[in-house]
């Protein structure tokens, strides 16, 4: 008897095919060889059949439409494939089945799927292949030994299909329904993490438009010593401030702002009268140095989303975009399966970690793997994967762009950098007086760079020069400044990541198609990195002022249910008792928007409903 092995992809196929002790004959959509026959999907081979269940044509009083069975139908393009893998289901001569598409919740599905397509009964004869390395020849000839029944990921697969079935029911009821109901020929569409994501991206904007910026001051003095200039900025004490009856602290500065070393905010007049008071002092004197030695040990290893998130700030790649890179680059066998949501690797991987280093050319960071702790190697903060770590040197393939080096070299100088000593350096806070007024300088030198030494762009070194107590310092200037507080910063795609991972919306391997999908529909639109919502985006979102739809919470909740339904091995039952929860959402959401009456533009002439887009419409 022979064994059946489906994988995700045809690369993924080919990897086995050149991997087992076999020999294969390549035929029409599979490989075949005396003891094993590998085969393959295209992603997924099928799609829920919206048509079929809820009907070409959009009727109101018909929602919501709660299937009793969700029929599928075959995705345009994949048919032919999907035939020959049910044939090879039905051979006589097949023993064992293994799944070995992506170790995730979407693979899962896809495997589920094509099976129960192709009417496949015998559950017991099917098993999992389960790794989050690269699939080289070594990892897949020790993991084939190890599969497991695929029973033991059933959670899994309810998982799955309960975060599909979700997304249709809320989608499709909640897109049809707003439609209907405003009734301007055009699609509203509704999702059950889009549209709150959205909400989110539109408040950013609003806070923006309503900031009104608030006018301050500031004064800072430039000294010299032995030829060199240094800036310091002016502190006053709270009883100071009170004194010359100046405003404190803005206390709405943003998160930028606040890293900013610009001393005490003043009202405008009063850092100008002080400057004019200073103008004509020729020397101030050293009254404090306060020195510290301090270090910082090695960042966590990446994670999608912070991988995500540093392409994003660095190179100004979109969230789908790294994704399909660290997917080529899985593939090449260059790094370990990218989906995955953990920062830290398990225990028993010591080892592997090691011949990793060496393949780096990294052998003197070898000692170092049995010297960290939990930092790295943490089993308790580990879900199906480890972190995203380099599995080989760089190598250049025929499809790869600047894209995929520069994405390799994120991950490389994580791993790298996490067994590097750590960065140690010494900072100077030197308090300087003119007449009654201190000033701050602050400088900063390198002890050691350790793991620093990767990051160029961080480096910030700024050395002062050597000043005694008490001694006098040449005061070549005193200057105020007026400045404005900034209002909050547009959502990047890199910031908005980090809000979705902190609310738990969506997962590491759906909040760049979710991004995406913002786009594609027009709601929102990138600028300058930035992410600014679009008329049609903001409308929608006023659209949907009241609506649970719109309840961040809500969804964030949703999502732990859905890992819990996995995690907590609730299968079935966890699949029914979360659908049920969503129609019971669902149905309420379509009876709220029947009841809503909304604004229509007419056109005088047809008196048909139009869209009236505004004067700087972002489409």
């Amino acid at each position: 008897m022979k064994t059946l092995i489906l994988t995700e992809k045809p690369s993924q196929g080919m990897d086995f095919v050149r991997a087992l002790p076999d020999r294969f004959q390549r035929k029409d959509g599979y490989c075949e060889g005396s003891k094993f026959i590998v085969t393959w999907a295209y992603g997924h081979l099928f799609e829920i059949d919206t048509e079929e269940i809820a009907g070409k044509k959009w009727k109101l009083d018909a929602l919501p439409v709660f299937p009793r069975f969700f029929k599928y139908k075959v995705i345009k393009g994949t048919g032919k494939q999907f035939r020959i893998i049910k044939s090879l289901l039905k051979r006589k001569d097949i023993g064992k089945i293994v799944l070995s598409m992506d170790p995730g919740r979407e693979g899962e599905l896809i495997a589920r799927l094509i099976l129960q397509q192709a009417g496949w009964k015998d559950w017991s004869r099917v098993y999992r292949f389960w790794t989050s390395e690269a699939l080289t020849k070594e990892v897949i000839l020790r993991e084939i030994e190890r599969v497991k029944p695929a029973s033991q990921f059933d959670s899994l697969y309810y998982s799955a299909l309960a975060r599909q079935h979700a997304d249709w029911l809320v989608g499709i009821n909640g897109t049809r329904a707003i439609t209907l109901k405003v009734n301007d020929r055009t699609v509203w569409s509704l999702g059950r993490v889009q549209t709150p994501l959205l909400y989110l991206i539109v408040q950013r904007e609003k806070e923006i438009e309503n900031f009104k910026p608030i006018p301050y001051g500031i004064v800072y003095a430039f000294f010299e010593k032995d030829g060199k200039k240094f800036k310091a900025y002016l502190q006053l004490k709270k009883e100071e401030i009170k004194r010359l009856e100046s405003e404190s602290r803005a206390d709405d500065e943003n998160e930028e702002e606040k890293k900013k070393d610009e001393g005490t905010r003043l009202k405008v007049e009063t850092a100008f009268k002080i400057a004019e008071e200073l103008s004509k002092e020729k020397a101030g004197y050293v009254e404090n140095i306060k020195k510290s030695k301090k270090s910082e040990k090695p960042p966590l290893l990446h994670s999608l989303t912070s991988l995500q998130r540093e392409a994003n700030k660095l190179y100004g790649y979109s969230a789908e975009k790294v994704l399909q890179v660290a997917q080529d680059l899985y593939e090449a066998k260059l790094i370990s399966y990218p989906r995955t949501d953990a920062q830290h690797l398990a225990e028993s991987s010591r080892e592997l970690i090691k011949k990793v280093l060496k393949k780096l050319g990294k052998e003197d960071l070898i000692p170092a793997v049995d010297k960290v702790g939990k930092r790295v190697f943490d089993d308790s903060r580990l879900t199906d994967h480890f972190a995203l770590i380099p599995m080989d040197r760089w190598k250049e393939r025929p499809n790869f762009r600047k894209e995929h080096k520069n994405v390799y070299e994120l991950i490389w100088r994580k791993f790298v950098g996490t067994f590097m000593p750590d960065y140690v350096y010494e900072t100077v806070e030197v308090t300087l007086k003119i007449k009654n007024y201190r000033f701050m300088a602050k400088g900063k030198t390198d002890i050691q760079p350790g793991w620093k030494s990767l990051y160029r762009e961080e480096r910030s070194e700024n050395k002062l020069p050597s000043l005694v107590l008490k001694e006098a310092v040449k005061v070549d200037d005193v200057k105020a400044e007026k400045r404005k507080t900034q209002p909050p910063s547009r959502y990047t795609e890199g910031m908005l990541l980090k809000m979705m991972e902190k609310l738990g919306l969506g997962t590491p391997a759906t909040r760049s198609s979710i991004i995406e999908t913002l786009k594609k529909r027009r709601y929102v639109i990138s600028r300058k990195k930035s992410l600014q919502p679009t008329e049609k985006g903001r409308e929608l979102v006023e659209k949907c002022n009241g609506l649970p739809i719109l309840n961040v919470e809500m969804t964030s909740e949703w999502e732990k249910a859905l890992e819990e339904i996995y995690r907590e091995n609730r299968g079935a039952a966890g699949y029914d008792a979360f659908i049920s929860g969503i129609k019971v959402f669902t149905e309420d959401l379509v009876e709220r928007i029947k009841k809503i009456k909304f604004k229509v533009c007419v056109d005088r002439k047809t008196k048909k409903a139009v869209r009236k887009w505004k004067k700087g419409d972002l489409f």
